[in-house]
């Protein structure tokens, strides 16, 4: 990890002003890099920002899988809802895991348990297409 990162985990001001300033970001590189850094040390708003950016850019979430994979799964340890949902996106897309269609539906089920609306769209989702072995109503 950077210097200057480690220099500013000192402080919640400090943490709050970098998170600001990857909110502010205009480039996804920027912001994967900030919210990555701090994601590695446990801070939930970077876990959850990481979450959001890979949800909103399928691109970069395959690109940088294997290490999205690690930062979600860290971030459900934190009870995060959206670390819960993208985790269970790219077990429904595939994205550097198999496809798996149970643990898809079982991380959409914590999502919506926590709450996130999302949660709930992508298991419909799942239910009208009645793909990844999600049972179609009839």
């Amino acid at each position: 990890m950077l210097g200057w990162i480690r220099k500013l985990l000192s402080s919640e001001e400090e943490i709050k002003s970098l998170l600001e300033r990857a909110e502010q970001s205009l480039s996804i590189e920027e912001k994967a890099k900030i919210y990555g850094e701090l994601a590695d040390e446990g801070i939930r708003k970077a876990l959850e920002g990481i979450a959001m950016l890979a949800y909103t850019n399928r691109r970069w979430a395959a690109l940088n899988s294997k290490r999205l994979e690690v930062w979600l799964r860290k971030g459900t340890k934190k009870e995060i809802p959206w670390c819960q949902l993208v985790l269970g996106w790219i077990y429904e897309e595939g994205l550097g895991v198999s496809k798996d269609p149970d643990e898809a539906i079982f991380r959409y089920e914590q999502a919506a348990r926590m709450d996130l609306p999302e949660g709930f769209f992508r298991l419909g989702l799942m239910s009208l297409r009645g793909t990844l072995g999600a049972r179609r109503d009839p």
